[in-house]
């Protein structure tokens, strides 16, 4: 159990200066449990639940204070802060990990904690996080918290996480959701009937049938169990697995057909667009990226008709 606020510790780290005089803020000072084998006197700061809430105030003001990106407008030096800030987050949220892994805290701030943890890392992309997050969250703290209110989005992130890492084979998403604890029930969800229909479609290459699985209509109910944070990791795994689907599609259709016509408001049109799980307004400049790598060209005298180049075996 945690400790009562009212008997928390604050922690009343050394505060340093810069080179300009100004005071830092000693929380981004704090050692991380595992760095600090007992030689640092402060070296167990992150095992006290009141520096644990403390610090996690600390992680949201960074989080925060990281810029949007823009792809379209986002120059190198932007992104370069960025990643930085970033990646910084990732630290700290970490070290902050190690401390309540290391007080064996198991209540709703470690749930959230590592909640938080799963969903950026896969924002801003950092595997060895997720790797260590997942069993802990699902084995350890969703039996000891069942009424914990985004488990069930949070689980279904986990497994697409699983389904992205290893398409498209899907053994590492069966090894998850096989660990997942009875518990939970989590087979009696409309989360879990969902990703059946998903992982078949992939399964027979019914790409049309995932397209429609994966449209946002079609994925609304399953959102309102989660949190924002939950909700955009959802949306970037949908959009990765759109995108990985739509690659291997596209091989076969390179294989199978000789022309393309893709006329505006014509059946052949639309039912690419389904296929490559593209919004048909995005099909021409998807396609003419594709003529740039030299999979299609024009057919000459041929307005809408494009000659499909085979790929090399």
């Amino acid at each position: 159990m945690s400790t009562p606020r009212a008997q928390r510790r604050p922690w009343r780290g050394r505060p340093t200066r810069d080179v300009a005089g100004n005071l830092k803020q000693p929380m981004q000072y704090i050692p991380s449990v595992s760095r600090s084998s007992g030689i640092d006197k402060d070296g167990d700061a992150l095992k006290n639940p009141g520096v644990q809430d403390e610090y996690r105030e600390f992680i949201q003001q960074k989080l925060d204070n990281i810029p949007q990106s823009d792809s379209e407008s986002e120059s190198d030096s932007d992104k370069k802060l960025r990643t930085e800030a970033q990646a910084n987050v990732i630290i700290l949220i970490r070290k902050l990990r190690e401390g309540i892994y290391a007080s064996k805290r198991s209540d709703m701030f470690a749930v959230e904690v590592y909640e938080t943890s799963l969903c950026l890392g896969i924002l801003f992309d950092t595997p060895r996080d997720i790797l260590s997050v997942i069993p802990h969250l699902l084995s350890e703290l969703y039996p000891k918290n069942k009424d914990a209110p985004h488990q069930t989005l949070t689980i279904l992130v986990s497994l697409l996480h699983n389904l992205n890492a290893g398409f498209p084979s899907q053994l590492p998403y069966r090894q998850t959701i096989d660990e997942i604890p009875h518990s939970l029930n989590f087979t009696g969800t409309e989360a879990h009937a969902w990703l059946k229909r998903l992982t078949k479609s992939l399964r027979t290459r019914n790409y049309v049938h995932f397209e429609q699985l994966t449209r946002r209509t079609s994925t609304l109910e399953l959102l309102q169990s989660g949190s924002d944070l939950a909700q955009k990791a959802f949306d970037f795994l949908i959009s990765k697995l759109r995108a990985r689907a739509r690659q291997r599609t596209w091989l076969i259709l390179r294989s199978v057909y000789r022309e393309l016509s893709l006329h505006a408001e014509t059946e052949s049109r639309r039912w690419l667009s389904r296929c490559l799980a593209f919004p048909p307004d995005e099909l021409d400049a998807w396609i003419a990226s594709e003529s740039a790598l030299g999979h299609v060209r024009k057919k000459e005298g041929a307005e809408g008709r494009w000659i499909v180049v085979k790929p090399v075996r």
